[in-house]
């Protein structure tokens, strides 16, 4: 992962772009446009508009989502560098997540203001996807709504929305270490989001 982010950074020196203020992944431009592609690559692969690569699940079955998307998650926000996920660095991203969601007069965060916030952090849909199909941010949008909403109003809180972080990285940490490497972190996106099913129907119609 470390020498394809390397030339990315050259590139983008080598055309002067400007560096912008940390998001959702908490890393400059030159990052961000990496995570994005390979997010995109991702989404394509769990729409079934691309096969990618698939670490589980077999020939033709689902990709294991979280062994997909860990990598450029982590790269993303391992802020420190250390080729791991810190308790703090996974509840930085919630909070950088929460606070760009939309909020109402009481200051949560609906499923629609959810996944309208994971979108701005999230990129556009694959090249060639049809209209109207796969949502990458809803997809996220509804688990991350289910698990962190504890009092089932269908709101979310800043107070729900770290709890659930935090409840859902201890679960995994075994160690009890406060970080977690990579397969560590891809155990708990497969956990928090499991691939949805595609693929044909079984079997021919019956007679």
């Amino acid at each position: 992962m470390k020498e394809p982010l390397d030339r990315d950074a050259r590139a983008v020196a080598a055309r002067k772009e400007g560096a912008g203020g940390p998001g959702m992944f908490g890393k400059p431009p030159a990052l961000k446009a990496f995570v994005e592609k390979r997010t995109a690559s991702v989404a394509a692969q769990v729409a079934g508009t691309s096969k990618g690569f698939v670490p589980a699940g077999g020939f033709g079955g689902p990709p294991n989502f979280g062994a997909v998307l860990a990598p450029p998650m982590m790269e993303g926000m391992d802020k420190d560098g250390d080729d791991r996920l810190s308790r703090g660095e996974w509840v930085g991203a919630a909070q950088r997540l929460f606070a760009g969601c939309a909020k109402d007069e009481a200051g949560t965060v609906d499923l629609k203001a959810l996944t309208a916030g994971l979108g701005r952090a999230l990129p556009p849909p694959p090249e060639g996807a049809p209209p109207g199909g796969f949502n990458l941010a809803a997809f996220l949008a509804g688990p991350i709504m289910d698990r962190a909403d504890a009092d089932k109003d269908k709101r979310l809180t800043s107070e729900e929305v770290l709890a659930a972080a935090k409840t859902a990285f201890d679960a995994f940490d075994k160690a009890k270490a406060g970080r977690l490497d990579e397969d560590g972190f891809a155990a708990v996106l497969t956990a928090l989001f499991p691939a949805p099913k595609f693929g044909p129907p079984g079997g021919p119609p019956k007679p």
